[in-house]
């Protein structure tokens, strides 16, 4: 409406603020949490703004506000001219690039917080707990990475050990992870130090994570490539095809920041290679192998895109239930849902985050274009329904890849 508005010549200008406003904690978990889970979102009420008066009372740390450059939508258009066509058409690619231009302004400025940053850390496994010192040991290895790239910080992790004690404190407090030794009949006999982390909140860690994704992106999605060899050694093409697949694979998910997969390869096999994670084998830059504790790093990257990996996987595999006959989308999500509860208490998905509706749907609407299913926009009124595959050569390929990138 407001792009229609600016084409009929109701202003000269528009200007768009790209603006992030970020908190330590957000009121709305519960509400995040439901629609993971695929439940509506309840209408509003004078009950519930009662009913919130009780959560304002709390402390909910610090908010954060940037801005980035402001976009003027008259500069825009002067360096993205658009070919004559009909102007429904021209205002709705407009709108789709103009917020992709958005977005990724919103991303660069991103602050990453003390709470995200540990959260992350916590997922990069799906065990139930983890030793203190290999925690710490993923935070400063997932902190390294962000200050190379010069991201924003939070003023906080300048002081990056007191800002994770005071984290894992909070985490603490909210009952997100417990030490080892407060557990009920456990005691720490190795004197190791540890904290296990209450499955039912995984999701919600998943939330806080997602918030500073984007900036690892380019080395989770490396490491996933590379990782994704028979061995220790690998050649760059293969990594360069892999990051091509998996940016294709994954673009309903997060959004590039437009670097070709070559430079994205290039710059992170070299940041990799400066600290002796990866070793060029040939004296350049085509092939390399993996040092020992190489692997371990680039496991941590690669683990923060794991649960997505397997979300995908829930999908693949329920795509047998649509033989039989098609399928509504309500009716075929519902199944997706409970195929992947009995998948994950069998131990065939290893994370509770990977039960989520939105990664459903993503994979539902890439698996769709691909072809593995088939899905039917009805005519008028009634319900989107989804069949078998209509292209099982691609259905085969994309069950190879996701068993290849799950080292299954």
């Amino acid at each position: 409406m407001i792009l229609r508005a600016y084409y009929e010549g109701a202003t000269q200008d528009l200007i768009f603020v790209p603006t992030f406003i970020g908190y330590d904690q957000v009121l709305e978990e519960k509400a995040y949490l439901s629609e993971l889970e695929g439940k509506k979102k309840e209408a509003e009420s004078v009950g519930q703004l009662v009913h919130a008066r009780k959560f304002l009372k709390r402390r909910y740390g610090r908010a954060y506000i940037q801005f980035s450059e402001p976009i003027s939508l008259k500069d825009y258009l002067a360096h993205h001219p658009m070919p004559d066509m009909d102007e429904a058409e021209k205002i709705r690619i407009i709108s789709n690039d103009l917020a992709f231009e958005v977005v990724e302004a919103i991303n660069r400025v991103s602050v990453v917080t003390p709470f995200s940053l540990v959260c992350a850390a916590l997922l990069t496994y799906p065990r139930k707990g983890v030793y203190r010192r290999e925690l710490l040991k993923i935070i400063q290895v997932l902190y390294d990475y962000l200050k190379a790239r010069n991201v924003p910080l939070a003023d906080s992790l300048h002081n990056l050990e007191q800002a994770v004690e005071e984290t894992l404190a909070l985490c603490e407090s909210r009952k997100l992870i417990t030490p080892i030794e407060k557990e009920e009949e456990l005691s720490d006999e190795l004197g190791l130090g540890g904290y296990s982390i209450d499955e039912t909140k995984r999701p919600l860690l998943e939330y806080y994570k997602n918030n500073i994704i984007h900036y690892f992106l380019p080395a989770a999605i490396v490491s996933l490539a590379t990782l994704s060899g028979p061995g220790f050694d690998f050649e760059r093409q293969q990594v360069v095809d892999d990051v091509r697949f998996l940016e294709d694979f994954f673009k309903f998910e997060f959004f590039f920041n437009g670097l070709s997969p070559e430079s994205m390869v290039e710059e992170t096999l070299a940041y990799f290679s400066a600290r002796e994670v990866v070793v060029s084998v040939d004296g350049g830059d085509n092939r390399y192998t993996l040092s020992a504790p190489g692997l371990k790093e680039l496991a941590y990257f690669a683990n923060l895109l794991y649960n997505y990996l397997e979300s995908y996987y829930i999908v693949f595999r329920s795509v047998k239930y649509l033989q039989k006959k098609p399928r509504s989308e309500k009716e075929f999500l519902k199944r997706i849902n409970s195929i992947g509860q009995k998948s994950y208490k069998l131990g065939e998905v290893e994370r509770s985050e990977a039960l989520s509706e939105p990664n459903f749907q993503n994979a539902l609407k890439l698996f769709g274009e691909k072809g593995i299913v088939t899905k039917k926009l009805p005519n008028g009124k009634g319900a989107t329904t989804f069949s078998p595959p209509s292209d099982e050569d691609a259905k085969d390929y994309y069950g190879r890849q996701l068993a290849r990138f799950l080292r299954r």
